[in-house]
């Protein structure tokens, strides 16, 4: 039997057969890891960061209709394949929300990575009821489930603590290294807490507490502070790597800056360790030691 009806957006992602789609399930509930589906197919993560990733040779054609209907990954918490393998029927031809709670009926984790933030190396697994995501060192943070709205902050944004709260494990293990940064987790101007933003935000108040440093020579001109400055405070000229000292980020205008700190944030290290923008006492000297976090 093929699902010779199978469309998204009007083209066809077909022809799928049964066999097809029993293989994928196989593949999914022969071992509780997270699977990557793309265009190409069904991958496995990398073992090992610079290490290739592992390409599934059976389910293709069920793997690249899924990824065309934006299921990237998914993780099976089931062990039953029929099941999962009706679930992959459904999530090809039902529309998405049905698709969605067909995938979820199945014991099937859609899109787990993305909610997480987990970096591109990383690799996510279920063992003896326990979340893992790791990047080729072992985990050194668990937290059980119940605890993961008091201990998981300095790790995880709120959206991905209540991806996890809704998970069916007893604990998640993790190295950080496998999870992006909180920061990066945020959108642009959500950094700060609203208590401490608030108090830094207040007119002229700030002044007294805090204010961005900057140093030209260790600005690498990748212009992130540009973008994410929420008061467009940064001073900055079309980039012109002939001539870098008049060109590129240029400072910061402490008339319109509020110390939001988002610019410091963003800011990347150069080769040398040294980010070009730290956040600094208020009556700080400027020096490159501040600017060193290698």
């Amino acid at each position: 039997m093929q699902l010779n009806h199978c469309y998204v957006r009007g083209t066809r992602v077909g022809p799928v057969s049964q066999a097809d789609l029993h293989a994928l399930a196989t593949v999914l509930t022969h071992q509780p890891v997270e699977l990557l589906l793309t265009a190409q197919g069904a991958v496995m993560p990398a073992s090992a960061p610079g290490r290739p990733r592992q390409r599934i040779q059976d389910g293709m054609p069920a793997a690249i209709g899924l990824a065309k209907r934006n299921i990237r990954s998914l993780l099976c918490l089931s062990r039953e394949s029929d099941e999962v393998a009706d679930a992959l029927a459904a999530a090809l031809t039902e529309p998405p929300r049905a698709a969605e709670d067909a995938l979820e009926e199945a014991g099937l984790e859609m899109n787990l990575r993305y909610s997480l933030y987990a970096s591109p190396d990383a690799s996510i697994s279920v063992q003896e009821r326990c979340l893992m995501v790791t990047d080729g060192s072992s985990p050194t943070v668990r937290i059980a489930r119940r605890n993961l709205r008091q201990e998981a902050a300095p790790f995880f944004a709120p959206q991905a603590i209540a991806r996890l709260v809704m998970l069916d494990v007893d604990e998640i293990c993790f190295a950080p290294g496998a999870i992006h940064p909180v920061w990066m987790q945020l959108e642009p101007g959500a950094v700060m807490a609203p208590d401490s933003a608030q108090q830094h935000l207040r007119k002229g108040g700030w002044r007294a507490v805090r204010k961005p440093d900057f140093i030209k020579g260790f600005c690498v001109a990748c212009g992130r502070c540009f973008v994410h400055c929420p008061e467009n405070a940064v001073i900055h000229a079309p980039y012109d790597k002939f001539a870098r000292e008049t060109t590129g980020i240029l400072g910061i205008d402490l008339d319109r800056c509020t110390a939001c700190g988002l610019c410091a944030a963003v800011c990347p290290t150069n080769r040398a360790g040294y980010k070009a923008i730290v956040m600094t006492e208020a009556d700080a000297e400027s020096s490159p030691d501040l600017h060193c976090v290698g």
